[in-house]
Formats: structure tokens, C-alpha cells, sequence
């Protein structure tokens, strides 16, 4: 199941109170690193640690129960991808400041946020914070004792930390992140904007510093599409997975890019908002033939600090048309490397075919009514025409030869092949050949030019079907699959071949290039 839902203003300041339209309770993160508020908490092995200062706002129309979770999250974008570098421990809020700057604020007492009203947190350090696995960030809920982060150097257990060398790489770009998960927001299904993101700026990673603009609502993969615009992003849930109403959110983005030495790169990211079932394989196939994947990547979120789930990276398995990354179900392990709340995987490879709109599937982690669900995303696409070059179009009495070209997809049940010819003799009569084989047969009787069709060969000249090609010199024709000559069927897995014959002014006719395509489901 796929739902798409309008996009989020990107703002700087305080949110507008026409924007406090939601039924119930609705927090969003209005500001991270509020007055550019960064703190550097210094550098061990080559990382460096980190917290943000973060306001977050009631847009709703009730006060929010006041015991939500913060947790930060760093970035980068580079190479045309995303990628997580880190996540930081979760941060349980006690009690609500009811500040203004966020409309006209509705002040309660410490335990709620009232509505219009904002929250601007201290440092969040995620050194006293509570690890992820002890939160259920579908529900919201947190309970007990935290455990506290462990096994790592002071500076940096619990925190949100990246390697040095990535954050001070001139060609990235990096993004913080700020997420509240909230028992009171989820229940009345407003937790898919809990979310936003800003620019880390880091020319020194001691002095990080702000654009001072906040994209509020929005989940750090929209930093992917903001920097590289062709990055198509995709909201994706699973229904009812905390009861009637409490979806699990995430998020799709891919992207194919032209190599230009006849190969595309294909990158793709999911980030996992709130979905507690989580992710455990994500697969991308072609519906015509093998994909013929190179140069395959993985990277995921690191965990630390004495978190139980195994960083082991998802392993690529390439079988025929189909390609797919994937960790242990949680049957075999339920500390596997899912795809957890709060954190993003992304997924690379480069292929031979161009690019179109397809599915993907991401297969869930823990056991649930739905085993999968699907995405659109770019995905590889056997080109549809071929031009085989044995048999060549000679030139007609204008000196240079028809030209015939096809365009549509292979798929036999999408009837959206287009037959187009051009640089035919102008004003006369032709139609389109269609044959189940090729051959050569150069200088047929009556032509002076070549006939590379074999096997079976029709004529599509019936009644509506004959072409004439004006004073421009061209013809386009649209064969309909249910209206093939008697004894003609496409079917997947079989290859059919076109060529155009044409008049040509009182002289022999001739024939355009041939035009091949292969069928497929």
C-alpha cells in the first residue's frame, strides 16, 4: 500500500499559525540548531561528536501529552546519494516550556504543550540518553530504566558522531536531523511529520555552524532531493501497524544518473520515520530481462554505544531480472541489521539499461498481516528497440535513406509502441512491414533498396493502416496488438522486427532501416 501526501514548506523562523490546522495534537520540529546552537563535545578515532539545539511546536488543536523522545541524526549527501554517517541515543522531555513563536500560544502546565506553543530544548546529549531499542517509535512509548549508552570513548557514546574525514569532505554536504517520537501525537495519526532537517555546515568539524533554514515536516531524504532535484521521493506506510490509524511511516527516494559511457548509476534510499516492523530486504527487478548489475553498494546506519543489533552489512544477490539486498529475517535473528526507526539505508548500482518508472519492494522485518509493501521508484529498463546494423537502408531519390525509428516499452500488455519514419520521398504512399525473422534480400524486384525481414512477414496496409507522407516526408503509425494481421501474435519472449517501404517518385520504392524489439511481460 502507497500513499503520497503534499509536501511540507521549507521555513525559516517561526511557523505560521495557519499552519496549527491539524486534528489533535501535532508536533513538528520547527527549528534544529535554533540560533545556530551547535555544541562539539570533541573528537575520538578520527569522529567527532555532536548535539543540536532543537524548538519543537503544537500545530494542532489539542495540548500534546508531554513525555515525547528527541533523537538527532547526521548525514551526508555526495555522489549523487545520501547516506546516514550518524545516530544519535534517544532523549526522554519531562516537561513543556509553553513559549511563544509558534503562532498564538495556548500556555498549559509542565506536562502538556499547548496548542501554538513551542518547546526549545537545552543541549541534547545523547551521553544520558536512552538507547533506541528501549523506545517504540510506531507507538511512541518508552518505559523503565535507561540502560545508557557503554562501550565506546566518553566523548562519544550515546552521541550523534561522523568520521572527521566525511564531515570536512568539500564535496558533501551535510544534514542534521531532528526527530520526537510522541505516544499522543502517533495515536491520533500525525506522526509522519515528525521530522525536519537543516545544513551543517563544517568547513572546520570543531566549529560546525547553520544555513539558519529548516525544512520542518520534512525527513532528512528530502536533503537528497534538494540538492539533486531528479531525486524521485516516495511516502510509503504500513497500515494500522500500532492499531486502527497508527501507520508506520517511511520514506522512498531514488535516482538514476547517465554515466554517459553507456551505463547508469541507480541510487536509492529508505528511511524508516516510525515503522516498529521495520525493513529486512529491499529488491529492485526488471521486467524484461536480466539486469546485468555492477559495482553494487550498501550503507547502512551505524550502531553503538552497547546497542544489541548486529551491524553486519545486507549482502546483494543478483538472479536474473532480479536484485536484491537483504539481512536475516527475525525469525533467524531478531537483532538482525534491520532497517530500524529513525534511520536510513541506501542502496547503489550501476546498469547497461536506461531508466523507467517501476516498482520496488521492501520486504518487513517483524512479523505483521502485510509481508511487503511496494514503491515506485526508477529502476533499469531494457531498451526497447534495437537497430541491427547487417542490413542497411540505402538512399532514395532524395540521396539519403528513410530513417525509422520505434519508441514505447516492450511490454506487450502497455500498446504504447510508436512506429515513426522520416526522409521519405514527400507526397507518397507506404506502409509498414512486420516480420518474426530477419534476412537480407538486397534489391528486390521492383526496389532499390534492401529488405532485412525474415520469417513470417505481414503487411500492415488494412484499411486505416496505409501511410502517406505529405509534403514533409513522414509517417507514424501505432500498431495496435489487438489488431495484428490474421496469424500474427506478440508474445513475451518473442522478437519482432519493422521496416517501412515506401513509393518513391516514379522510380523503384525502397525500404527504411530495420527496427527490432523483444516482448516482454
Amino acid at each position: 500500500m502507497i500513499f503520497t501526501r503534499a509536501l511540507p514548506l521549507l521555513v525559516a523562523g517561526a511557523l505560521s499559525p495557519s499552519l496549527a490546522t491539524a486534528q489533535g495534537p501535532d508536533l513538528v520540529v520547527s527549528h534544529v540548531a535554533r540560533n545556530n546552537a551547535w555544541t562539539f563535545h570533541g573528537e575520538s578515532g578520527g569522529m567527532a561528536a555532536y548535539s543540536f539545539r532543537n524548538t519543537t511546536c503544537n500545530q494542532g488543536d489539542v495540548p500534546v501529552n508531554w513525555n515525547p523522545v528527541l533523537v538527532e541524526n547526521l548525514y551526508q549527501v555526495i555522489d549523487g546519494g545520501i547516506r546516514q554517517l550518524g545516530a544519535g541515543f534517544a532523549i526522554p522531555k519531562t516537561c513543556a516550556l509553553n513559549e511563544t513563536g509558534c503562532g498564538t500560544c495556548q500556555p498549559t502546565g509542565c506536562s502538556t504543550l499547548g496548542v501554538g506553543c513551542a518547546d526549545t530544548s537545552a543541549v541534547n546529549d545523547g551521553a544520558i540518553g536512552w538507547g533506541r531499542w528501549q523506545i517504540d517509535g510506531n507507538l511512541g512509548t518508552w518505559s523503565g530504566t535507561p540502560t545508557g549508552p557503554c562501550c565506546e570513548p566518553p566523548t562519544l557514546a550515546g552521541r550523534v558522531f561522523a568520521p572527521v574525514a566525511d564531515l570536512e569532505n568539500p564535496a558533501g554536504r551535510i544534514i542534521a536531523e531532528s526527530i520526537f517520537i510522541s505516544e499522543h501525537d502517533q495515536a491520533f495519526g500525525n506522526g509522519g511529520n515528525n521530522a525536519s532537517w537543516t545544513e551543517m555546515i563544517v568547513p572546520d568539524h570543531r566549529f560546525p555552524s547553520g544555513t539558519g533554514v529548516t525544512a520542518v515536516g520534512q525527513p532528512a531524504i528530502f536533503a537528497w532531493q534538494d540538492r539533486h532535484p531528479d531525486v524521485q521521493i516516495e511516502a510509503l506506510s504500513v497500515p494500522d501497524e500500532g492499531g486502527p490509524g497508527i501507520d508506520g511511516h517511511l520514506w522512498l527516494g531514488s535516482r538514476a544518473t547517465d554515466l554517459g559511457n553507456g551505463f547508469w548509476r541507480y541510487d536509492y534510499a529508505i528511511q524508516n520515520l516510525t515503522s516498529e516492523r521495520g525493513v529486512r530486504s529491499f529488491t529492485v527487478s526488471n521486467s524484461c530481462g536480466n539486469l546485468a548489475p555492477s559495482a553494487m553498494q550498501f550503507h547502512g546506519a551505524p550502531h553503538h554505544s552497547g546497542s544489541p543489533f548486529d551491524g553486519t552489512p545486507w549482502p546483494a544477490m543478483h538472479l536474473g531480472a532480479v536484485l536484491t539486498w537483504s539481512t536475516d529475517s527475525f525469525a533467524q535473528d531478531p537483532n538482525a541489521n534491520a532497517l530500524r526507526w529513525g534511520t536510513l539505508y541506501s542502496f547503489s548500482f550501476e546498469s547497461p539499461d536506461p531508466p523507467a518508472q517501476g516498482s520496488v519492494e521492501l520486504g518487513l522485518f517483524k512479523p505483521g498481516a502485510m509481508p511487503s509493501i511496494l514503491g515506485q521508484a526508477q529502476v533499469p529498463f531494457k531498451v526497447g528497440f534495437e537497430y541491427p546494423g547487417f542490413c542497411s537502408a540505402l538512399p532514395t531519390s532524395l540521396g539519403i535513406p528513410m530513417a525509422l525509428t520505434g519508441t514505447g516499452t516492450p511490454i506487450v500488455g502497455a500498446g504504447d509502441l510508436q512506429l515513426t519514419t522520416v526522409s521519405i520521398p514527400p507526397n507518397n504512399f507506404g506502409y509498414y512491414l512486420m516480420a518474426d525473422g530477419q534476412g537480407l534480400v538486397a534489391l528486390p524486384p521492383g526496389s532499390q533498396g534492401n529488405l532485412c525481414l525474415g520469417g513470417s512477414l505481414y503487411r500492415l496496409n488494412a484499411a486505416g493502416q496505409i501511410q502517406f507522407s505529405g509534403p514533409f516526408g513522414m509517417a507514424s503509425f501505432h500498431p495496435d496488438p489487438n489488431q495484428l494481421p490474421a496469424g500474427a501474435t506478440w508474445l513475451p519472449g518473442s522478437t519482432w522486427n519493422f521496416q517501412y517501404w515506401s513509393r518513391d517518385n516514379g522510380v523503384p520504392s525502397n525500404f527504411s532501416n530495420l527496427a527490432s524489439i523483444t516482448f516482454c511481460n
